[in-house]
């Protein structure tokens, strides 16, 4: 049993993560309430504890701001104030961090699926502050004698989460009403359920050989899983009368490797359509 810290483990996948790994291991979460990047007093009872595994989820998520200054979201939270706390958090009795990220930090792909060497080109500014909020964590982890690992993560669906495009299309298949699907500028969806997130996270750092200083993960099913095909499957899935009706497709399909990781697994995930059928059935 390894005694694991969850930094920002109150929010919908923390929360998860805490259930899946209270099964096996000693769990502390904190939340902004009693750990925030930008209250150092709030930080100082770390150096009295040890941890086998810190996981860093705290961060806001900010998809519309313009504000490129980190005296602003979200560049203030998860690059500014982030550091400041991350070049104390290294100085505590940790052995081993794991930096959550986003599959936002990637370029639009030329080719698929993305690897973990694809480059790393944001579309908007929370991107922006998950890259260099990886950047910070690989310059922080080099000074010090730690053991690392950063996750980039899709969209997430599924479990207590009632909002999203998944959500709100099931809901309205489900009620046979009129589905309006537009990707006009998209970037990005979601693209894994919350189970088998949180599934490959705990059994990673349970599997991980930590031999070497930095190691950078993709998540994910590691196949096609189209934003507007995805509604028709669920129709299928819901035996639904609804007509959906597809506007403006202006997006690049993506989805990221997941070779790397699944070295990691004791047996493959299921498929996203397994997934998706999961999801449905999930739906009250």
């Amino acid at each position: 049993m390894s005694r694991i810290l969850l930094i920002g483990g109150s929010g919908y996948i923390g929360h998860a993560l805490a259930q899946r790994l209270s099964r096996e291991h000693e769990v502390v979460v904190t939340s902004r309430n009693n750990l925030d990047f930008a209250k150092p007093e709030s930080w100082q009872w770390l150096s009295c504890e040890r941890f086998d595994v810190a996981w860093l989820l705290s961060g806001v998520i900010d998809f519309m701001s313009e504000a490129l200054s980190f005296e602003h979201e979200p560049l203030k939270s998860n690059v500014a104030d982030f550091g400041k706390f991350l070049e104390y958090v290294v100085t505590c009795p940790i052995d081993a961090f794991v930096y959550v990220s986003s599959m936002s930090v990637y370029a639009p792909a030329q080719s698929l699926p993305v690897g973990e060497s694809h480059p790393t080109i944001p579309l908007h500014l929370y991107g922006l502050s998950k890259l260099l909020g990886e950047q910070v964590f690989s310059f922080a982890l080099s000074r010090i004698q730690r053991q690392g690992m950063m996750v980039r993560l899709p969209g997430i669906f599924g479990g207590k989460r009632k909002s999203g495009y998944l959500y709100r299309s099931a809901q309205a298949l489900k009620a046979n009403e009129t589905l309006v699907v537009s990707a006009k500028n998209l970037g990005f969806w979601e693209a894994m359920h919350i189970e088998d997130c949180v599934g490959v996270m705990a059994e990673v750092i349970q599997n991980k050989p930590w031999n070497e200083r930095l190691e950078v993960y993709n998540l994910g099913y590691g196949e096609a899983c189209d934003f507007v095909e995805s509604a028709f499957v669920m129709k299928r899935i819901l035996d639904s009368s609804s007509e959906i009706v597809v506007g403006e497709r202006e997006y690049h399909p993506f989805y990221m490797d997941n070779r790397k990781i699944s070295t990691l697994l004791s047996s493959p995930l299921r498929s996203y359509k397994d997934a998706l059928k999961a999801f449905v059935s999930e739906l009250e």
